[in-house]
């Protein structure tokens, strides 16, 4: 329950992030110079990777998500069976 409400706001804090710069990016564009233009792109940067990873990994939980762990199982169960699939031809050699 961490992870999401973590990842909600995180989410969340993202898109506030680039909805703020855009508004002072739109609202000072008299007054900016290259040093502010370059803060504000680093915020909306900032601010879509951080949503996008959220999105992406479903919270931020995507490697300990069930899919992964029956995919991971079911290579573990496969090396098994290939390996008494092994011992058996040995040892009919």
């Amino acid at each position: 329950m961490k992870k999401r409400i973590t990842g909600a706001i995180t989410f969340f804090a993202g898109i506030f992030t680039v909805m703020v710069a855009m508004y002072i990016f739109i609202t000072s564009t008299k007054n900016i110079d290259a040093e502010g233009f370059f803060l504000l792109l680093w915020m909306v940067i900032g601010g879509v990777s951080a949503s996008l990873y959220v999105y992406w990994t479903s919270y931020g939980s995507a490697p300990f998500t069930e899919n992964f762990k029956v995919e991971k199982e079911n290579k573990i169960l496969k090396a098994l069976i290939e390996q008494k699939k092994l011992r058996k031809e040995l040892e009919e050699d």
